[in-house]
């Protein structure tokens, strides 16, 4: 089941900013929009090593770059941004 669309900018904002941290995995999105918004709104991100946008960020700085297909590595890195474990 999906959420309907969101085309409401303070909304979508608002949805962002009470997440803790931001988790993307895919590795076949072509643009990655969506960490583009949760960084604009603040939000630590964690991104896959797979994921194209990754050559656009700088991993310890911008984000955290984990290996996708390793669950201790996204477990360490929502750890790491939220600070208490999950």
């Amino acid at each position: 089941m999906f959420p309907p669309r969101i085309t409401d900018h303070d909304l979508l904002v608002s949805y962002y900013r009470r997440a803790k941290v931001y988790v993307h995995l895919s590795f076949s999105e072509q643009y990655d929009l969506t960490v583009m918004e949760a960084m604009a709104c603040g939000m630590p991100v964690v991104v896959s090593q797979l994921s194209p946008i990754r050559s656009f960020l700088t991993n310890n700085k911008d984000c955290l770059i984990v290996n996708s297909r390793s669950n201790e590595d996204i477990y360490l890195a929502i750890e790491k941004n939220t600070g208490h474990e999950i």
